[in-house]
């Protein structure tokens, strides 16, 4: 779907049309077992593949692809200029695709026009879109300066091309350069604004060109969505999935446990409530993650040292209800749970955080920045 390939691919070091995200294709069939309509579901965009990439590799296509096939209307209308004239283009030292099927962005470019008008977007929906394009990559070509006095935020020095990136936003340039130079967070029940330097400032911009960009994906799939999966199809039907589970206010009140994280106040005592939501991870191949943990129990003598051993029963029960789940133990700290893993075959895997089974009591203990469970007994 040129679509997906232009706005969610992008070149690796080892694939010249990596996909940086993960689509699923639901069908929908008429009784004569047609297909009559389908729907696409893209999640997991890699929003770092924006602006955090490696010498000789590419940003996502299509902006390569706009700057190549552009009209010389849109051209005009946009102010483009050559890749080598945006920042977050030149830095990465690679325009173009090896040569070789399908590596013309231009040819691209026409391909993806065809595939817009096509699935019914709107010309002003396509404006917009190719304004967000440019004012992303404009975003990467501000420079920010430090301030004379230290109690003032920084400032961007080209304030020309902070202008032309309001307007395309469609904000005012001296809003957007408060967003950009300013970060207001919540906490203790008040918000308070901090002023950023010269590169903390330069580090909100790249965040928000990731944001902006991940924003303009969702778009551009949901509204292709409605071309291909129109509401209201009759006669239709997905390719079947297990129904979903129904809990009850009992069951989802019951202090249960999945796996303690670091910052949850209990966990789950009984997996039984969860059956139903396993056997339909199960019918569909989603995954289990699961952290090796029960909750603390003083009466019982058992504390956070000693939980991975106690949960490992857990693990062989739902193994033995569920054999084709795949799960995967988050943080193996025992060669206990290890091997334990090593039992179950292909469909049970555990990962060991590198860091993890180096700290000791008194690293974490002492030092609450070193504090995740599971944590270190040694």
């Amino acid at each position: 779907m040129p679509l997906l390939d232009s706005f969610g691919n992008a070149k690796t070091l080892i694939n010249p049309n990596a996909s940086r995200h993960s689509p699923y294709l639901e069908l929908y069939f008429n009784e004569c077992g047609r297909i009559q309509g389908a729907k696409v579901l893209a999640y997991g965009l890699d929003k770092t593949h924006h602006n955090h990439l490696t010498f000789e590799e590419r940003t996502y296509n299509v902006f390569y692809q706009f700057l190549a096939g552009a009209t010389p209307e849109e051209r005009d209308r946009y102010n483009l200029e050559d890749p080598s004239d945006y920042a977050l283009l030149a830095s990465l030292g690679c325009y173009r695709l090896p040569s070789g099927p399908f590596s013309d962005d231009s040819i691209a470019m026409a391909d993806l026009c065809v595939a817009v008008k096509t699935l019914g977007f709107k010309p002003k929906h396509t404006a917009s879109i190719f304004s967000l394009l440019v004012a992303i990559l404009l975003l990467g070509n501000l420079q920010f300066s430090e301030a004379d006095a230290c109690d003032v935020s920084a400032y961007v020095s080209n304030v020309p091309v902070l202008e032309h990136v309001a307007s395309l936003l469609g904000v005012g340039s001296e809003k957007l350069s408060e967003v950009l130079m300013n970060k207001t967070s919540y906490g203790w029940k008040e918000l308070y604004t901090v002023m950023l330097n010269a590169h903390r400032s330069a580090a909100q911009c790249d965040q928000l060109a990731r944001d902006l960009y991940a924003i303009l994906f969702a778009f551009v799939t949901e509204t292709a969505n409605h071309k291909i999966a129109p509401a209201g199809i009759v006669g239709t039907s997905p390719v079947p999935h297990p129904p979903p589970p129904v809990f009850t206010p009992a069951q989802l009140s019951s202090r249960t446990h999945a796996g303690v994280t670091t910052n949850s106040e209990g966990g789950i005592e009984s997996y039984e409530a969860y059956y139903p939501m396993f056997a339909a991870m199960e019918a569909v191949g989603f995954v289990l993650n699961l952290h090796s943990e029960v909750p603390s129990a003083p009466a019982a003598n058992m504390c956070v040292l000693d939980v991975e051993p106690t949960f490992l029963p857990h693990l062989r029960i739902l193994h033995a209800t569920f054999p084709r789940l795949r799960i995967v133990l988050k943080h193996a700290m025992t060669c206990a749970a290890v091997e334990c893993v090593k039992s179950f075959g292909n469909t049970v895997v555990c990962t060991i955080t590198v860091h993890h089974p180096a700290l000791t009591v008194d690293d974490w203990a002492g030092q609450t920045w070193n504090f995740c469970k599971p944590v270190g007994c040694s």
